[in-house]
């Protein structure tokens, strides 16, 4: 914890407008999310309680769409800890391990990427009063090659 300035402008009219000292805290995502309107003796206001680490993520590393990524001091999970079906998967410790990667001398071809669409058909079960899906249809294409960007004028 330590003070930093930051400014306010927004609408909560018990935040001072302006530049003020605020305690910038770490608050772990696996804890359960803290209420917006909390309040205590030496804090008026808690800001950023809903954002996601995702959004966070995006947002201090300045990845704004599609781009290549410098990750360093990662780690590979086992198996039995992988959270995603990607081919390749690793862990950092701190946000300030993956950086946007701006090296003009190094081109790397662009990956082909799975493109699914699912279509699924609904009846109504009229017992229980809910949807049922009665069939599913899958079209995979594994290998998408997404070199250009096509504008198509109907």
């Amino acid at each position: 914890m330590a003070p930093v300035k930051r400014k306010y402008a927004f609408e909560r009219s018990e935040i001072p407008a302006g530049e003020n000292y605020v305690v910038k805290i770490s608050y772990p995502f696996k804890d359960p999310e803290l209420p917006v309107n909390l309040r205590g003796e030496s804090f008026c206001a808690l800001l950023g309680t809903q954002r996601s680490a995702l959004e966070l993520l995006l947002i201090k590393r300045k990845i704004k769409g599609p781009s290549w990524l410098k990750i360093s001091n990662f780690s590979t999970p086992a198996a039995s800890q992988r959270v995603s079906w990607c081919k390749s998967e690793v862990v950092v410790d701190s946000s300030k391990d993956i950086k946007i990667s701006t090296s003009s001398k190094i081109t790397f071809e662009i990956p082909p990427v799975v493109v699914t669409a699912i279509n699924l058909k609904t009846t109504i079960n009229e017992k229980q009063d809910i949807n049922e899906i009665v069939s599913a249809s899958i079209v995979s294409c594994n290998m998408v090659k997404v070199v250009y960007c096509a504008l198509f004028s109907f």
